[in-house]
């Protein structure tokens, strides 16, 4: 243990000495530094310092003082393991919350909540609830991520398609798919519909991946059974999972104008709420739309569903200021801090009261682009995935899942059992974790 410690601090000493930026800093007279590592780069890191800077602006006395950890979790888990964390730090990847949380490594927020709020009401709620493990809040959201349809409208009227009518419901989506895939001989010229990650299918057929009552991993719900058994389709419909890979080897990078979506490869996706202005500086020209996802026919009560992720900042339980560093996050929470990060950004602001601000919905397409997207962040039918420590095991699962049934090596039931039974007992090693019994005396 104390040479993993060790080991531990001289990374983190490395980072500190080798890291983007010095650390460096005139604290003003009177004021307590706060240290806040986050994950972004390049121009989102400014978008970032100039929301610290509002803060900073705001009040005289904190100064709070920004590092990126250039997108890399380890850097955190390697300060919090040598005891030396800052005082409060964002995740990259939020899978990482219920692990911390397990291991004790995360300060409940409970009582910071209780004490200044903001009312839980006023924030969305699937935003919140990602930073819930076992009955107390772990993390406070700074936007999130919420997902929409995108479309070619040129697409649509090559293939004879109204492109002001996107598919509203997932049989509607094959439909548009068939006519919007082109194909020649054994190869695809043109993809209808490139498909998403595979949790957010299963969130569309109302899927629950976590039974709290039982302590149980859930992939054996037949509404994720039957998630993954149309995600197979879709690939089938398309020419299949091989000659899809096969085509995706043409893609051009993701955040370029050279990806597959402004190139012509791709008529219908679905992405964050990000894409409308990657339209803007990559493809201003292009017609595009943006709606809602389309929801199983047989389910009309998930219309409007979508899926939720975000940006997650957490106080280590060894922060040397934590009051000053809820400080900062309940100012994040303000109207003021959502409009002027979303604005930067692009990210939906999770303070409800900020969701329909005009700068940010309006003026023009792309905006109302954006706007859409903020109405669906704050649907009801909005899901997430629950805070677990084996999240990370989960997710992993999950995809390799989702490429055993769409190349036809499992059954789409097979698969999902195989993760159910793998996560499980990964789960079990938890405390508090052993699986309730069912009735009947079975676990």
């Amino acid at each position: 243990m104390r040479r993993t410690v060790a080991v531990a601090a001289i990374g983190l000493v490395v980072f500190l000495a080798a890291g983007c930026q010095r650390f460096d800093v005139d604290v003003p007279q009177g004021r307590t530094l706060i240290t806040v590592w986050s994950g972004w780069t390049g121009e989102e890191e400014q978008f970032f310092t100039e929301a610290v800077k509002a803060f900073n602006a705001a009040q005289d006395r904190i100064f709070v003082k920004n590092m990126s950890t250039q997108e890399d979790d380890g850097k955190i888990m390697r300060a919090l393991t040598a005891g030396v964390p800052p005082d409060c730090f964002f995740l990259w990847e939020p899978s990482y919350i219920g692990a911390l949380a397990a291991n004790n490594a995360l300060m409940p927020l409970d009582h910071f909540l209780k004490e200044t709020g903001p009312p839980l009401e006023r924030l969305i709620p699937g935003s919140i609830k990602q930073g819930y493990y076992r009955g107390h809040y772990y993390a406070m959201p700074f936007l999130v991520d919420a997902y929409a349809l995108y479309w070619s409208k040129d697409a649509f009227r090559q293939a004879g398609l109204n492109p002001d009518r996107p598919p509203r419901t997932l049989k509607e989506l094959e439909a548009y798919t068939k006519r919007l895939t082109i194909r020649q001989g054994d190869k695809i010229k043109r993809l209808g519909f490139e498909m998403p990650g595979f949790n957010i299918v299963a969130v569309l057929f109302g899927g629950h991946f976590f039974d709290p009552q039982r302590n149980r991993i859930t992939t054996s719900d037949p509404r994720i059974v039957e998630a993954l058994t149309w995600y197979k389709h879709m690939f089938d419909l398309q020419g299949g999972a091989q000659r899809i890979d096969s085509f995706s080897q043409g893609y051009g990078a993701y955040n370029s104008a050279n990806h597959q979506f402004f190139t012509g490869k791709v008529a219908m996706m679905i992405s964050g709420q990000w894409w409308a202005g990657y339209c803007k500086r990559y493809r201003p020209d292009m017609d595009f739309g943006v709606a809602p996802l389309p929801y199983p026919d047989q389910y009309p009560e998930l219309e409007g569903t979508t899926y939720l992720g975000g940006n997650f900042v957490c106080i280590p339980r060894e922060s040397r200021h934590p009051r000053e560093a809820w400080q900062f996050l309940r100012w994040m929470q303000t109207y003021r801090a959502q409009v002027l990060f979303a604005s930067l950004m692009r990210g939906v602001p999770n303070y409800r009261p900020a969701l329909r601000d005009p700068a940010l919905t309006s003026g023009d397409r792309w905006n109302e682009a954006f706007g859409v997207v903020c109405r669906v962040a704050n649907h009801p039918n909005a899901r997430f995935f629950p805070a677990l420590p084996v999240n990370l095991l989960y997710m992993n699962e999950l995809d390799s899942a989702a490429q055993y049934a769409a190349r036809g090596t499992k059954t789409p039931a097979r698969a999902l059992a195989d993760v159910q039974r793998r996560v499980q007992k990964e789960l079990e090693s938890y405390p508090g974790y052993r699986a309730a019994a069912r009735p009947g005396g079975r676990a």
